[in-house]
This record gives structure tokens, sequence and C-alpha cells, in this order.
């Protein structure tokens, strides 16, 4: 691998802050996707070709959340996909087999045998993942893998950084290859760059369809009702009504507990909608009075979902077991900006 890889910027930026544009993508594979694509294809504001929409989606089976975040555009548009790799009998000559062909290696592993991750869990047995992460080892030597993660997940105490560059991790091989030994997908991005150019030349997409499926109605399928918009987050004001959830209790993703999971989901939510307010930053400064407007509806809206966010947080850390009702009014506050943003993709696309 080039030595470019190995001193470049990823999760962070040069001053060492997190890049707050790969935090909005909220997400492990889109995030390593759009690392890995930026520096492959040089283009600074590459991050356009992963606008998604804004619209909540929400999908209930017997009053339990099987679903909750966004509806996402970027990976079933095939702009990007990952093409395995099955050669060398070890993960890491595996991974090897991607290096050499001057390509970063993705990896699919189970994060609990890894010790660097703060989902490590020396008591996890199974020979199947249970959280789905993923993350990129960028370059080796004879002993070593290096690879980046995101560091918001990886507990710095267990982490070796590479000397050059405080960004990268150092995993010995066979450090990799025992943890890896039951389970590792190992392969390369593909990405189809006409269709992320027709992506991110086309943006305002993402905003039309913020705005058509606020109302979009709701459907049925296999037991499973899935809401979209208003609905959604009326729907979720029933279920803390109803109060039939607890902190504890293991979350619809069945690899962490409904307090992580919902700090994991109302950051996913708000990066969908962080990334739009910085295109429109980006795209229409001041000049628009319908860009300024969407921006601060999008920022109203950020603001409710960590009032959300905050306050589910806190009361767990009280002690609160139940989540309950105390709730419903943050989220009539939710819905009552929702519309606001609503209103203003209106008036956005009417002047666009």
């Amino acid at each position: 691998m080039s030595k470019e890889w190995l001193n470049a910027h990823f999760f962070r930026n040069s001053s060492g802050a997190i890049d707050t544009t790969v935090d909005s993508l909220s997400d492990c594979l889109s995030q390593t996707s759009y690392v890995i694509g930026k520096l492959k294809f040089g283009i600074p504001d590459f991050y356009k070709a992963y606008l998604n929409e804004t619209t909540l989606k929400l999908a209930i089976r017997n009053d339990e959340i099987v679903y909750f975040g966004t509806i996402d555009n970027v990976w079933i548009n095939d702009m990007i996909d990952i093409l395995l790799h099955n050669e060398g009998e070890t993960p890491s000559e595996r991974v090897s087999a991607v290096l050499k062909n001057g390509e970063p290696a993705i990896i699919h592993p189970i994060v609990e045998r890894l010790p660097f991750q703060e989902l490590y869990d020396p008591d996890y047995k199974d020979s199947k993942p249970k959280s789905d992460h993923y993350f990129s080892v960028i370059g080796e030597d004879v002993d070593n893998l290096f690879f980046v993660d995101n560091p918001a997940i990886i507990n710095m105490e267990r982490f070796t950084p590479y000397e050059e560059n405080s960004e990268v991790g150092v995993i010995s091989k066979k450090e990799f290859d025992e943890a890896m030994a039951d389970f590792c997908e190992v392969g390369e991005f593909v990405f189809d760059f006409e269709k992320l150019k027709a992506a991110s030349d086309n943006c305002e997409d993402v905003f039309r369809r913020s705005y058509d499926n606020y109302n979009k109605e709701a459907t049925y399928d296999d037991g499973i009702y899935t809401y979209y918009g208003a609905e959604a987050i009326e729907k979720l004001a029933e279920l803390f009504e109803k109060g039939n959830m607890y902190f504890s209790q293991d979350a619809p993703s069945h690899d962490r507990d409904t307090m992580k999971f919902f700090l994991w989901r109302i950051w996913h939510i708000k990066g969908r909608r962080n990334l739009q307010v910085q295109y429109l930053k980006d795209t229409y400064s001041n000049d628009s009075k319908a860009a300024s407007e969407l921006v601060d509806a999008l920022n109203n809206s950020v603001r409710n979902w960590d009032l959300l966010n905050n306050n589910l947080y806190k009361d767990f850390l009280k002690g609160k077991e139940r989540i309950d009702s105390k709730y419903v009014q943050i989220t009539d506050q939710i819905l009552i900006a929702e519309n606001r943003m609503n209103k203003a993709y209106c008036g956005f696309i009417e002047a666009v």
C-alpha cells in the first residue's frame, strides 16, 4: 500500500478534531466508504454523493421497535458495492491479497473478539458477528496490519497507534488471525463513479424526497408496520405513552441495550440533518432566503432530537428503568420541529 494511506486523515481533520462530515454519515459502512472514496478520488466535496433524505422511519411489530432511523438512499442505489475476497487460508492472508492490489481492505469482523473495540467481550464465544460493524485495513508489514476505525468506538487504553499517525491503529497478524478465526469477511469497495457523480450533481433530489416522503402512508408486511415522517413520530410517542420499554432490555438490533440503541439511532437521525445543513451552507451561503430558512429548521430539529437524547441519557444515569410517558412532551416538540422543517423544504424546493 502507498505510504499516502498511512499518513492520511480519516475520521479526524488536520487539526486532530473529529471530522464533522464523517461524523454526520453516522454509520460505519458509509463512514468507511466515504473516507476511502474521498482519498481514492481526491474530490473535496465527495460527501455530496452521500446526502440522504431526513424522513424518519419507524418499523413496529407487536408494539416493539424493529427499526428506528431514516430512509436511506445511498446503498440501495448501487453506487458502492463490496467485492469479497477469499484468497488465502487465514484472514490476514486475505487482507494481504487485497492490499497487494493497491486497495484498502474492508473488514466485517466479530468486533467482540478485537481488544481495541469498545464492544470487546473476551467471553463472547459465538462464531458469527453480533454487531454489523465494518472498518478498513490500509497497510501491513511482515508482522502487523495497520487499520482505521471510528475513534468513537475504540477503547484507547487497548489501542496501539501507528507511530507516524495516531489515527491509524496497529494489530499483529497473529492476534488478528486468532480473533477472526471463526468469522471474518474481507473485501474491497467497488465505486460506481458515474452513479456517484450523478448523485453529487442532483443533490436537490434528496431534498425533494425529504419533503415528499414526510407524509408517506404506512406499510404492512409480515407482521411489521412501517411508519414514515410525521406518523413515525406520532407512533414513537405512543410507544413512550405505553411505557413498555426498559433502558436495559435487549435492543431491536440485538447487539446492545435499548439505551445505547436510542443514542445510536438519534445520532443517525441528527447526522442526516447535519449533512444537509453542510450542503446548503456550502452551496447557497447566505444568498438564498429559502435555503437559510431550511438551515434554521434543520438545526432546530437537531436541537429537539438532542433534547430527547440528553433526557433519556440523564434519566438512565440516575437509575430510571422505564422509557415511559415522560418523553411524550419532548416527542411532541420534535413533531412541531419536523413539521416546520417540512414546510421549509417546500419553500426551498419551490425556490430552486
